[in-house]
């Protein structure tokens, strides 16, 4: 048992696998032109109606004073266009032969759905058994995530300290851009995920820096004006540990019960495809 414990320790610490060297080949992640790929539209099923405002560049002192001080959603195109991770990332293999060995927890299911359930697996296999299947798929529709047949084969890597356990990858990314200031992020963080992973509407205490990397994201925000329209799960309301701290609404984001939750029809958002 001892000896177990210490190959486990050797493999999730080791910068490289220091047992074995197999070379898998997975291939590389889709990649899309723009956000009217038709493979995209298909899946998103609706026009981008109530775009968040877009530029390619903004100076640190525009940034502060008119969209972190507001609380007012930007998205800069392109801001991570010189980072070596937009290219080495998307290659399964470097996870796979690279990160292969390492143990990593993965949340499969849908939290709003039967809940989500956590394992430790290799991330080799998270490649080979989720994320390799997953982008075969031309693309991942509302109804594909949302499925009992499709949603098995959903998985994702959150809600983990990746950088800390794969420092190297910080070599890959800007970890303190200059638009955080000089004091830098709080936390630098990253998910890896197959298609159709879903995140309830909620709020965070903190503002955030989102970059996407690689693969598309569909992302909605309301303006805390809306919050009274949103049916936020109160601490003392949660039943399960979805909303159980008090920062999730009842709310299915694009799957939207009007009739047991009303006032959600007349929520104003904004929204934009990341890419």
């Amino acid at each position: 048992e001892q000896v177990k414990q210490l190959l486990d320790y050797a493999q999730y610490h080791a910068p490289i696998n220091p047992f074995a060297k197999v070379y898998l080949r997975f291939g590389r992640v889709n990649t899309y032109p723009s956000e009217d790929a038709d493979q995209i539209k298909v899946a998103l099923g609706h026009p981008i109606d109530e775009p968040i405002e877009t530029v390619s560049e903004i100076s640190k002192d525009i940034f502060y004073s008119t969209h972190v001080s507001k609380s007012w959603p930007l998205v800069i195109r392109g801001f991570a266009s010189s980072w070596p991770a937009l290219n080495k990332w998307r290659n399964l293999d470097f996870w796979a032969n690279v990160h292969g060995h390492r143990f990593v927890p993965i949340e499969l299911g849908d939290m709003q759905r039967g809940g989500i359930k956590e394992i430790i697996m290799r991330m080799n296999a998270f490649v080979s058994s989720y994320l390799k299947p997953s982008s075969d798929q031309p693309s991942w529709s509302l109804k594909m995530a949302t499925s009992n047949q499709e949603k098995s084969q959903v998985a994702y890597l959150a809600q983990h300290q990746l950088f800390e356990q794969m420092s190297d990858l910080l070599d890959d990314i800007v970890s303190s851009p200059s638009l955080c200031g000089e004091a830098g992020p709080t936390h630098v963080n990253a998910w890896i995920g197959t298609g159709g992973t879903r995140t309830p509407l909620h709020f965070d205490s903190y503002d955030n820096l989102f970059v996407q990397v690689f693969g598309v994201k569909y992302v909605r925000i309301y303006s805390q004006s809306e919050t009274e329209k949103l049916y936020v799960i109160r601490k003392n309301d949660a039943t399960s540990s979805h909303g159980a701290q008090g920062n999730m609404s009842a709310v299915d984001c694009e799957m939207e019960d009007h009739d047991a939750h009303p006032d959600s029809r007349n929520a104003k958002y904004t929204e934009v495809l990341m890419m």
